[in-house]
């Protein structure tokens, strides 16, 4: 399970839980067995219990957006840390701008599967699956 899924499984479990607390609220206001002011007594505890829960919706949403930015951030720099060393540095000398702009585009880990993603940008073939390999860096920037 990655980071990203990981980090989802406690925000669904809050949306879940959100959702049963506003249907119980609703079904608690629809009942109409009280009038305006034994409402506003009744309502103190539903209250304070709903805005609990959603500061803690919002909390696990501004994490987990977050989360997503970090991954996403590491990602994107190791994919122009690979078109800065491995392909334009010395010794590799790689100077089309076009094929220098596309590797610093494509998303190379998104190719590999879940358990080689932190691989993804290292100047070396990996394993896709089915017998058969993502080509290194170099040599995908050198036949372009």
């Amino acid at each position: 399970m990655g980071a990203l899924t990981a980090a989802r499984k406690p925000v669904e479990t809050a949306l879940g839980l959100a959702s049963l607390l506003l249907g119980w609220l609703a079904w608690y206001l629809t009942r109409g067995k009280h009038w305006f002011s034994a409402y506003v007594e009744d309502m103190r505890k539903p209250a304070l219990l709903m805005t609990v829960w959603l500061g803690a919706l919002m909390a696990a949403e501004m994490a987990l957006s977050r989360l997503a930015l970090a991954a996403e951030d590491s990602l994107a720099l190791a994919r122009q840390r690979m078109v800065a060393e491995q392909l334009s540095g010395p010794g590799r000398n790689i100077t089309n701008a076009h094929v220098l702009a596309a590797m610093g585009k494509v998303p190379r880990h998104e190719f590999v599967p879940q358990s080689l993603r932190s691989l993804g940008y290292e100047d070396c073939p990996l394993p896709i699956g089915h017998d058969q390999t993502i080509s290194q860096p170099y040599i995908v920037a050198l036949l372009r």
